[in-house]
């Protein structure tokens, strides 16, 4: 009955939805339970989905054990690997399908075990680093699935053994195995499965400069996967027509596919896959100079990140928001993501060369393991050949003499020829250890080489620190110079324009002058009182960030919003302006008092002194703390500020003016930056004219 059903299984077998319908109908004909574990692992596929993966994994499993049917087992071990797999955790996924190969291995699954191999080879080519390992079990699995008549199969295990001698920069071979596994796919009648496959003959090409090749067989393998809900293989088409349209620098198309990645990462429920696609775009924001968007992404990247725990992944995302802020001029972080960066790296480089030797020691082991093996079974033939003996010679006594001592003639020959073996592969056994022993000396050698690899890092690591501090006194003692420069320069012309405008006004008041001469007075008295006011606000400035050793205080945040309002009673009554704080009560920062208040009292002063006259001005202050900042947002629904043409980097600079119907030096803005950053602090700006604008303050808590 059983091989009725798989008969009619594989005669009306179709693609997509045809095939799990073909399935699910063979599922529920079935009554014997191995039939339907064996219809479970082939339906868990149909679906394109990794939930399904996981769904029909641990429904096989339960029917399985219930049964006590070795064989299911092993399937659902290799699903619920497999499944792990594409969620990004490797180590669970490692141990997962070792467990299927035992019971695999134990039922003689073939088959299965031929899967299994395939699934541990990724591991070790994608994650471990291992890539002749990798190969090795590649091979060995399409042996299996080329044995077994799995076409299918055989076609997956090529394109990875491709993709691997890819990756080896062995393109004769990769071009070889890719054409093998395009020829099995055809074979098998499964082209719809192909997408994958043509990214990476996309990739080959494009690696060699045939764009137009790569062009082909990237259209090609994006119609297939959009016309069977590849998702997993779209990320891989798509990640390559980002490749292509880099080379001929078409931003737009660069940025689209970008982002279709990440909409069919997340369809395929592919964690690593969408990580990789926004560190991509990061770059690509950097590139565009696009730099907090880029700090974003790459942020976003690394909170991702957190689920797969890819330390390559976040070693690339820090190197991102390091040029990123250096992008800024924020140097401060800039300096902590490339420290990050080093640190990872060196990490990473530890880690490689740690599973190198992992994977010889493993080798190592497994080696002994099949020399022991050997030897219990040696010991084993010859226990039970003389337990058979035993038998036949109480078997012979019973019968006669002659029997006894023929018997026992050829007992005596037997047992030579045994220790005889015994003894050959007791010395092939000295042999392999010996061999061993030479691999464990290499082993040895290679450790001393990595630690002596790592002193060195540690002293160019403290050599690189040293240099660090002496470029950050040197610029201290310069930052110090400057103040002392312009305390210097405006205290010394301010007694000359005092002076100045002494004389002026003597002279206005001992006599009549001409007409011209009064206007020149009046002129020289304008420009004398225009330069001590700059003189004054220089003075201010230097005074600000002279002082950023200010008292630091714990205030409340409410209570200081009310103080602040308080001084704008009058011009709130009169205007009828709306105010509303959204702020929990008990909310503090510990910070500079006068420059908080300071900032905040001028944000509100310049959202009155901007409104719009022909409607009621409304003033939202909120307050919220997120990953220990403090954020402030202050909005208005003034007439706003145009941002256009770079306006949003010059809005904070020193006497930069936008609207002139009001009286006002440009000041202001500039002097809440310098206040906040004093505190270490920044702000932002978003505003569209004609309806309001928004200031966003991040304030940390100052120790």
């Amino acid at each position: 009955m059983t091989l009725f059903y798989f008969i009619y299984f594989f005669s009306t077998l179709q693609v997509g939805a045809s095939q799990s319908d073909s399935l699910r109908q063979l599922l529920s004909m079935s009554n014997a339970d191995t039939t339907k574990i064996l219809l479970l692992t082939e339906l868990a596929f149909s679906h394109n989905s990794h939930d399904s993966l996981l769904k029909y994994g641990l429904k096989t499993m339960e029917l399985s054990t219930s049964i006590n049917f070795d064989k299911g087992t092993g399937r659902a071990y290799w699903l619920l690997g497999v499944s792990n797999y594409y969620r990004g955790n490797i180590d669970s996924s490692q141990h997962l399908l070792e467990k299927a190969l035992v019971y695999a291995t134990k039922s003689n699954d073939i088959e299965n075990i031929g899967k299994v191999l395939n699934s541990m080879a990724n591991i070790a080519n994608y994650y471990r680093r291992n890539r002749s390992h990798a190969i090795d079990l590649y091979y060995k699995s399409l042996d299996i699935r080329e044995k077994t008549g799995d076409l299918f199969g055989a076609a997956i295990t090529s394109n990875n053994i491709a993709y691997a001698f890819f990756q080896n920069n062995n393109l004769e071979k990769a071009f070889e195995y890719f054409h093998r596994s395009l020829n099995y796919r055809k074979k098998s009648g499964n082209m719809h499965t192909s997408a994958t496959l043509f990214a990476d003959l996309a990739e080959a090409w494009l690696s060699v400069g045939h764009y137009d090749s790569a062009k082909f067989y990237l259209d090609n393998g994006k119609a297939i996967g959009k016309a069977n809900n590849d998702h997993f293989g779209l990320t891989n088409i798509y990640k390559n027509k980002v490749s292509y349209f880099l080379h001929f620098q078409q931003k737009d198309s660069t940025m689209f596919y970008l982002r279709e990645g990440i909409r069919e990462s997340r369809l395929a429920q592919n964690p690593d896959r969408e990580v990789l696609f926004l560190i991509l775009i990061a770059r690509q924001l950097n590139i565009d100079k696009s730099y907090e968007s880029s700090i974003d992404h790459a942020a976003l990247a690394i909170e991702k990140n957190k689920k797969i725990n890819r330390l390559d992944y976040q070693r690339d995302a820090s190197e991102v928001m390091a040029k990123a802020y250096e992008g800024l001029k924020d140097f401060a972080n800039a300096y902590k993501m490339l420290v990050l960066n080093k640190q990872l790296n060196d990490t990473l480089n530890q880690i490689y060369l740690t599973q190198e030797a992992l994977s010889k020691e493993y080798e190592y082991n497994l080696k002994q393991i099949e020399l022991l093996n050997e030897n219990e079974k040696l010991l084993l033939n010859r226990k039970l050949e003389q337990q058979k003996w035993k038998v036949r010679y109480v078997t012979i006594i019973a019968a006669a003499f002659f029997i006894i001592a023929y018997f026992l003639l050829r007992s005596n020959k037997i047992r030579k020829k045994a220790n005889a073996e015994l003894q050959l592969k007791q010395l092939q056994i000295e042999e392999k250890n010996n061999e061993i022993a030479a691999q464990n000396d290499m082993l040895i050698n290679q450790q001393k080489i990595i630690n002596e690899i790592n002193s060195g890092l540690e002293t160019k690591v403290m050599q690189r620190t040293r240099e660090l501090r002496e470029t950050v006194k040197n610029l201290a003692q310069q930052n110090t110079s400057l103040e002392q420069f312009s305390f210097m320069v405006s205290h010394n012309l301010r007694a000359p324009i005092a002076r100045m405008q002494g004389l002026v006004n003597l002279l206005n008041i001992t006599g009549h002058h001409s007409e011209e001469t009064s206007l020149m007075l009046k002129k020289l008295d304008e420009s004398s009182a225009e330069v001590d006011g700059i003189i004054k606000d220089l003075t201010q400035i230097i005074s600000i960030r002279k002082n950023h050793d200010a008292l630091k205080e714990k205030i409340d945040i409410k209570e200081t919003f009310e103080k602040i309002i308080a001084h704008f009673r009058e011009e709130i009554d009169i205007y009828h302006i709306g105010i509303m704080i959204e702020i929990c009560d008990n909310q503090s920062i510990s910070t500079i008092r006068a420059f908080f208040e300071s900032v905040i009292s001028n944000l509100i002063s310049n959202a009155i002194k901007y409104r719009d006259y022909e409607r009621p001005l409304e003033i939202e202050l909120t307050h919220q703390l997120k990953n220990e900042l403090h954020i402030i947002k202050i909005s208005d629904n003034g007439i706003g500020i145009d941002l256009s043409m770079g306006n949003d980097k010059k809005v904070f600079g020193l006497y930069r003016r936008f609207h002139t119907h009001v009286e006002g030096k440009g000041l202001g803005l500039y002097m809440v930056k310098t206040q906040l950053e004093n505190m270490g602090g920044n702000i932002s700006v978003k505003s569209i004219v004609g309806k309001g604008t928004i200031f966003t303050i991040s304030l940390p808590e100052l120790q």
